[in-house]
């Protein structure tokens, strides 16, 4: 032993990884940096052995992984091979889809987030909206006003919500809504005419709100909006929404 009576670091266990793995996080950084595009081909199977000096079993692997996480997807025939697709909107839905009927969250959860979320929503969507989002929304509340039924006029608030996040042009949020709106609605189901009764007059002032680029007051609407549309839900036939 040294003089010193200090006890030498212990040794790291050196982990060895399958090269499966290894090719997978190649082929995974490289779509990350946009060196492959999305819908752009991957190098062949073949060519892919060849440069990874690895087997066609270990490049299979690795195209698979790669397919099960959305980054990738293998089509078949003459000009088929593995195509480039990065996770998007339907994917984070997905997950957020998961998650919450494995924690089986109730309704106040889903509200609470909606609450929190949508004002954001709203507040960027003023800020990022494009023609084409302003033709829709404007559609959508037109829809809703038009709406007589109680299953069309719940179907045309889902959509208006779901709009309206993707207007805001971040595809978290955008992902977050689409799937928590989806739940609450399908929450609700027993309260539909609470959701059918709101006043057109809320989702008309927020999409003006919108189209004026004035996101502080479409923030703050929307805002009030979900509030008093969570309360109205927790409480039927008690809220009151304009």
């Amino acid at each position: 032993m040294s003089g010193n009576d200090q006890t030498p670091a212990a040794f790291v266990p050196v982990v060895t990884r399958k090269t499966t793995d290894l090719i997978a996080d190649q082929i995974r950084q490289r779509i990350f940096a946009r060196e492959f595009a999305t819908g752009e081909l991957l190098p062949s199977e073949a060519e892919l052995v060849r440069q990874t000096e690895s087997s066609s079993a270990s490049v299979r692997g690795a195209l698979r992984a790669l397919e099960a996480q959305g980054l990738i997807q293998m089509r078949s025939g003459r000009a088929g091979g593995a195509v480039v697709r990065l996770p998007g909107e339907d994917e984070l839905a997905a997950t957020v889809t998961q998650l919450i009927r494995g924690h089986s969250l109730d309704l106040d959860a889903l509200l609470e987030m909606q609450q929190a979320i949508e004002p954001v929503c709203a507040e960027l969507a003023a800020q990022h909206r494009t023609d084409d989002d302003v033709a829709e929304l404007r559609a959508a509340v037109a829809r809703i006003a038009a709406s007589t039924d109680t299953a069309g006029m719940i179907e045309a608030h889902g959509h208006w919500h779901r709009l309206v996040a993707r207007a805001s042009h971040n595809e978290l949020l955008a992902g977050l809504m689409v799937a928590l709106v989806t739940w609450i609605f399908t929450a609700v189901e027993e309260n539909a005419h609470e959701i059918a009764r709101v006043e057109s007059s809320a989702y008309e002032e927020i999409t003006d709100a919108i189209i004026d680029r004035d996101a502080t007051r479409a923030r703050a609407r929307m805002r009030e909006h979900a509030t008093s549309r969570a309360r109205s839900l927790r409480s039927p036939r008690t809220g009151d929404e304009r």
